[in-house]
């Protein structure tokens, strides 16, 4: 059965750039047989209806009232309607070709629902220019200082080079313009649709539901079941947001599908999305231009994704929170009540709740808020924006680069917040599993706030105790709750753990599986020390593979991402060669603006220039 023609209708104005669909202009003619060929019409139907449209004329029965097209009007017979045509109008007009295609046709091919976009209101657009504003700072700082802070950020592995900060830069000053002018165009109550800043050599290439669907079949026929899964679900929890955005489920015995993934999950879903995000900038970095291996990919939002939680405490219904003091009226901040198993939630956090999930999907959508960056370049972003610490002693190191306590107070912050970030990945499921790139790349550092991360949710009864009541030397404050929340982590999972801490088996997991730091010195009287690094790597791997928390090896990896790889290109080959021929009659529209002429001639050189003689 073909889509509904109101969604075709919906659909080309939504694809042309003032959104009004015209039969007389060829340029919008052009639009619609793209929209009718994603919406499954054969292509003797298409030229059918697009010479009906532009051939004849449509005309109203004075006896009947019936909309349709005829060679030559009769006035008395009939009212020419084609000058003023309306969309329903021209819906009436194209009825009976979609009869006759229902007739060719069995299969309904549905569309994105891009037309649904989360657009920032005018105070969130704000936001992102103070944000934008504030970082740039900083970069022109650390770019005009590059010989004498470091680039080494808080929070990931790798540093970003002097390029790609040369190059976060440009990103962030194109974006903050265009953000300008969405502001300014929502002061004049203006429809504002530009497509976000990308890199220059990007180009952008829009998946339609087919083409993805076409797509991740491509991937599951050309993987083993588990290299697929395990490929959803790297795209399903990156950038640790919480676990109800990131749930992967399998389909149950009797179910449509069984065995394999719950595509109705909503890990699945976010998947399915930040794919069609992955292709559609040909799998390259918005800020760098570079290709952007799944080894290194991190998404990155937009709009913070704490946003969320300041819209609930703006909507008024919750007079008690207070995002400064984290203290809302029972005693819980958002995260903390996020985090409690549902049979501890008062009717207070359930509301809470209630409001918060959806803001929180509603920011995390790969289509309107996220860019996909390297990890590096994402994770140096990100502690400039959220850390203006370790960025203020990064200016005073410039300043002063012999001062030793400026050298130490450094070392300490980039240490917590490393620390922070991995402890928050295990916790939101984002890590484990850790794949093997971000193993092998991990500093001394990172290697040790990794295994931290990990046995603060596996401890064994000394890590208990450390946590528990403090270790001053090791900067560790005592926390009472502590074993509460390794109790909440492991209920996430379902998996139960002891009421009580003194009635601890640590012969079982989660208990005995805590990682050894430190190795014996070798020395008669005892001691420790550790390893090194590459040693360090080579025990977490192991580790891991054991507790079935690893991820992808390096060639792994590069298998996933050459199935990948070679279904883009198959599907940029079909859609650059669509775009192609569009472009060309564009360009013969006379009344196109040089503006416009302008960007579409460049469009075509680049896409006639990869293509060669083929086009």
């Amino acid at each position: 059965m073909i889509t509904d023609l109101n969604e075709i209708l919906v659909e080309w104005s939504y694809r042309t750039s003032d959104g009004k669909p015209d039969v007389k202009n060829n340029a919008k003619l052009i639009i619609l047989e793209s929209v009718l060929n994603d919406f499954g019409w054969s292509r003797e139907a298409r030229a059918e209806l697009l010479n009906t449209l532009m051939e004849t004329d449509i005309v109203k029965n004075k006896d009947s009232g019936n909309i349709y097209t005829v060679q030559n009007v009769n006035k008395d017979k009939h009212v020419l309607v084609k000058k003023d045509a309306s969309d329903a109008d021209i819906a009436k007009v194209t009825k009976n070709k979609v009869d006759k295609e229902k007739g060719d046709k069995g299969k309904q091919i549905t569309k994105s629902d891009d037309n649904k976009k989360f657009k920032p209101t005018k105070e969130q657009t704000q936001r992102q220019i103070e944000i934008a504003e504030d970082l740039k700072e900083d970069l022109d700082f650390i770019l005009e200082n590059k010989d004498a802070v470091r680039l080494k950020s808080g929070g990931g592995s790798n540093s970003p080079s002097t390029q790609d900060v040369k190059d976060l830069q440009t990103f962030t000053e194109k974006r903050m313009e265009q953000d300008k002018r969405r502001l300014e165009a929502q002061e004049k109550g203006e429809e504002f649709d530009e497509e976000p800043y990308v890199h220059p050599s990007i180009i952008q290439r829009e998946i339609n539901d087919e083409t993805l669907d076409k797509s991740i079949d491509y991937l599951k026929e050309n993987l083993e079941e588990k290299d697929f899964e395990n490929l959803i679900k790297r795209f399903a929890k990156g950038g640790a947001v919480p676990r109800h955005l990131t749930k992967l489920t399998k389909l149950k015995k009797g179910e449509d599908g069984y065995p394999g993934l719950n595509k109705e999950s909503p890990g699945y879903k976010r998947a399915r999305e930040i794919i069609r995000l992955y292709v559609k900038n040909d799998a390259k970095s918005p800020v760098t231009g570079k290709p952007l291996p799944l080894s290194h990919m991190e998404p990155d939002h937009r709009l913070p994704f704490t946003t969320a939680e300041s819209d609930v405490v703006e909507s008024g219904k919750f007079k008690g929170l207070s995002l400064k003091t984290k203290k809302p009226a029972d005693g819980n901040s958002l995260q903390e009540i996020m985090k409690k198993r549902k049979e501890q939630l008062s009717d207070y956090d359930k509301k809470v709740i209630a409001a918060l999930e959806p803001l929180q999907a509603k920011y995390d959508d790969p289509n309107s808020n996220m860019d996909l960056m390297s990890g590096p370049v994402n994770q140096f972003k990100g502690s400039l924006i959220n850390d203006k610490l370790l960025n203020s002693i990064r200016k005073k190191l410039a300043e002063n680069p012999e001062e030793k306590r400026l050298i130490d107070e450094y070392t300490s912050e980039r240490k917590r917040l490393i620390t922070k970030y991995h402890r928050d990945s295990v916790e939101n499921g984002g890590v484990p599993p850790y794949h093997e790139y971000l193993i092998r790349n991990a500093d001394t550092v990172e290697t040790n706030a990794m295994m931290k991360a990990h046995n603060y949710y596996h401890p064994d009864s000394k890590t208990i105790t450390m946590y528990l009541k403090g270790d001053k030397a090791k900067g560790i404050e005592p926390d009472s709750d502590y074993y509460k929340k390794v109790k909440d982590f492991w209920a996430k999972k379902e998996v139960g753990l002891p009421e009580s801490v003194d009635d601890v088996d640590f012969k079982k997991p989660p208990f005995n599986q805590t990682m050894a730091i430190y190795v014996s010195a070798g020395r008669g009287r005892g001691g420790a020390k550790r390893r090194p690094t590459k040693d360090d790597h080579n025990y977490m791997m192991e580790e891991f593979s054991k507790q079935n928390y690893f991820g992808s090896t390096l060639q792994e990896d590069q298998k996933q991402e050459q199935v990948i790889d070679d279904r883009r290109k198959e599907v940029n080959r079909i859609l650059d060669k669509k775009e192609i021929e569009i472009l060309k009659v564009q360009l013969k529209n006379p009344d196109m603006s040089d503006r416009a002429r302008s960007n579409r001639q460049k469009k075509l050189d680049k896409l006639q220039s990869m293509y060669g003689e083929e086009v």
